[in-house]
């Protein structure tokens, strides 16, 4: 992988980069969000605009998280359900870490980046118009059990200092509730008849209404989500400072 200092012209005056992020795994919606990002984030505040993007419930600002980038190429649009093999198969020593210099550090082999200091432009240097593959990696984005899969779609109008959500499909998923796997069942027994449902299919169905950190408390809407919600929230959100007073969370 090449470097990932800044070229050419000031990151300030540069467009936006449009980034497309899914969660991998899932299905029945697919769940993924298309994003404006200014170049000048750090990679620590594009943590948070996922964090909102896709209504992660913030409820520990310290909790781990993992951005890596791969020594290949993105192709968008790209295969669904080749994404896992292709994250897989180029995984290795030429791998990019980016995360917060307290958290654990990952146990391949691979460079290391403080993400409070890192722009996303740094990751993603190129100027409109030139598209080398060799400069557009592909990026995972790993947090509480779940991975995000980011890739290059183009450029965007300059925003200040926000990200703003473009596209979409796909509700938010029951924070702590195991997984793709476990999400899906959860999806699953909201749709089973209510003389066919075990205990634990009603104590699922109570965890997710009532305790859990995103959940409804009248049931999994899976395609339901509100671009217009979300992009009030990044307005807010432009950095990390007003995103932890907004979520009233001590940094």
């Amino acid at each position: 992988m090449g470097s990932i200092s800044p070229q050419g012209a000031d990151p300030d005056i540069l467009p936006n980069i449009i980034l497309h992020i899914e969660i991998l795994d899932v299905s029945k919606p697919v769940v993924n969000r298309v994003l404006s990002v200014p170049r000048a984030m750090t990679f620590n505040t594009f943590h948070f605009a996922l964090q909102v993007a896709f209504c992660w419930d913030i409820d520990d600002v310290n909790k781990p998280y993992c951005f890596k980038a791969i020594d290949c190429p993105t192709i968008f649009p790209w295969q669904r359900p080749e994404a896992r093999n292709l994250v897989a198969q180029h995984d290795g020593p030429e791998s990019l870490y980016i995360l917060r210099e307290q958290d654990l550090r990952p146990p391949r082999n691979g460079k290391c980046y403080d993400s409070r200091k890192m722009p996303v432009g740094a990751l993603f240097h190129f100027n409109r118009g030139s598209r080398d593959s060799g400069e557009i990696p592909v990026v995972t984005y790993e947090y509480d059990g779940w991975t995000h899969f980011i890739s290059f779609v183009g450029f965007g109008q300059k925003t200040s200092q926000r990200a703003c959500c473009l596209a979409g499909q796909g509700a938010s998923l029951a924070k702590g509730c195991g997984g793709p796997q476990a999400w899906a069942e959860l999806k699953r027994i909201y749709t089973k008849p209510e003389n066919d449902l075990t205990q634990q299919d009603r104590d699922r169905k109570a965890w997710y209404e009532s305790d859990c950190k995103n959940g409804l408390d009248i049931g999994v809407f899976p395609w339901e989500w509100r671009m217009e919600e979300v992009n009030w929230d990044l307005s807010r959100l432009w950095d990390t400072k007003a995103l932890l007073e907004f979520y009233n969370i001590a940094a």
